[in-house]
């Protein structure tokens, strides 16, 4: 199996937005291709079985501000599920994928919801969808009802990807970086917006004990 590049974090700077996501799923989903495709290393079609984690650097340009996720894979596989909270932490998405030709790996989104929820409780975690294999028309499984409707659901926005031919990967990590650029310049407003009500709240109070405070006696001789 190809190794997944492991790239330092560059020196943080005030424009760039930085985040971890971990890309979870049923096993042979097509969560490694994915990745593999993204990072430039085409489609590979002897793919082992991912045991542990690794991830890549994904860079691209929103709004203006430099955007670095680093997308890590995780196993998919039942005897390997128990190491994916490792991964979880200090994630602030988690992108599910699976098998638009195997309707089974799309049942099993439900799960890897709630087990993702469960793992990360006190962090806010956006849930993402790719429905992979799309360029199996012929043999595909899940209907575009049943996607929209989950997608609306648990609201996961959804992109169709294949990673044989590259189709919608890199529109659909885009798509992920800019929803979570928006959550953080919308977390940032709100931060703000508080900041400045504490302070008219303390500049108020501080009026309100100036008033009152009572005034000394003058003394004449």
């Amino acid at each position: 199996m190809p190794f997944l590049k492991r790239t330092a974090p560059k020196e943080s700077t005030q424009k760039k937005y930085a985040a971890k996501i971990v890309m979870v799923g049923s096993a042979g989903v097509g969560k490694t291709s994915i990745l593999l495709r993204h990072d430039g290393q085409g489609f590979v079609t002897k793919i082992s079985p991912t045991v542990g984690g690794s991830f890549i650097t994904s860079r691209t340009k929103c709004e203006e501000r430099d955007v670095e996720l680093q997308i890590w894979d995780t196993a998919g596989q039942e005897r390997f599920r128990s190491l994916v909270p490792l991964y979880l932490r200090n994630a602030v998405a988690a992108v599910l994928v699976f098998d638009l030709t195997n309707k089974n790996t799309f049942h099993d989104l439900s799960f890897w919801i709630e087990e993702v929820r469960r793992q990360t409780l006190g962090q806010e975690i956006s849930f993402f969808i790719l429905a992979n294999k799309c360029d199996l028309t012929e043999q595909v499984a899940v209907s575009d009802h049943e996607i929209n409707a989950f997608s609306e659901k648990y609201c996961a926005p959804f992109h169709l990807t294949s990673a044989l031919s590259g189709k919608g990967i890199r529109t659909g990590i885009i798509a992920i970086s800019k929803a979570l650029l928006a959550r953080d310049e919308k977390e940032k407003e709100r931060l703000e917006a508080q900041r400045q009500a504490e302070v008219l709240k303390i500049e108020k109070e501080s009026e309100s004990s100036s008033v009152k405070k009572p005034r000394g006696c003058c003394l004449i001789s």
